[in-house]
């Protein structure tokens, strides 16, 4: 097993062991009750949530910088109906359906989808969400901005997948790039996003996706959010990519 993956085992099972203790001790009633007007609070409370799919959808948060879930916030409260695609399932679905009028997203891993379909069934929101899944392959001639990086799927081709937004045959509101080959669904998402259209690319500041945000960065509106995140015990960064910069985010 390599180290990177042992280390976040390790990592997630002490937190496991330390919610355990918080829930006896009291401490975890006490930051939920806290977690609605306390940011620090709900921090707190979503590191003991870390892989817990039910713990995050119960704290109604997505996995970016809380700077950049203020303003896509304040972008969909001016936008109730709006029409979102997503790369990548996961709490921040449910967050997203509960603020727009319908999310699809793109899902790799089908044993993540049937447990993101349960939840989904669970809430009643079978009408507001739409789960597709789409697997790499080991097409041969793929262009590397379509090949994943991450461990375990390193050299695969997820073209694909960063093109199944253009089925719809529309333009979205809002597109989330949080999932495999982002440097490519990014592109993909551009030809599929509304004038006034916004797309999140989570994670940005991993070197492997600087070059292609820094590209866009003379015809785009490109704001980047750096700082604390939900489930993190590390800052990390979000970047909020528009068409226009008079794109508003607040009303």
């Amino acid at each position: 097993m390599p180290i990177e993956v042992a280390a976040k085992k390790a990592y997630v099972a002490c937190l496991r062991g330390l919610r355990a203790a918080s829930d006896g001790l009291g401490t975890t009633r006490l930051l939920q009750r806290n977690s609605k007007t306390s940011r620090r609070a709900h921090w707190l409370l979503s590191l003991l949530a870390i892989h817990d799919l039910k713990a995050l959808i119960a704290l109604d948060v997505p996995w970016w910088a809380y700077d950049a879930i203020d303003e896509v916030n304040r972008f969909l409260d001016l936008r109730p109906k709006a029409q979102v695609f997503e790369y990548g399932s996961g709490a921040s679905t449910i967050w997203l359906a509960h603020r727009c009028e319908h999310v699809w997203s793109v899902e790799h891993d089908p044993d993540w989808a049937r447990q993101m379909t349960a939840e989904i069934a669970r809430l009643e929101l079978t009408n507001r969400i739409a789960i597709e899944i789409c697997s790499p392959d080991k097409k041969t001639g793929c262009a590397d901005v379509f090949r994943s990086q991450k461990a375990g799927y390193s050299g695969l081709c997820f073209e694909s997948y960063a093109k199944a937004i253009q089925q719809h045959q529309t333009k979205f509101d809002l597109v989330v790039v949080d999932g495999r080959a982002r440097a490519g669904c990014l592109l993909e998402a551009i030809k599929c996003l509304k004038d006034d259209g916004l797309i999140v690319f989570d994670n940005s500041g991993r070197r492997r996706y600087r070059e292609t945000i820094k590209s866009l960065e003379e015809n785009m509106d490109v704001r980047t959010y750096h700082g604390m995140t939900p489930s993190l015990p590390y800052p990390e960064e979000t970047t909020l990519i528009s068409a226009s910069k008079n794109t508003s985010l607040a009303p």
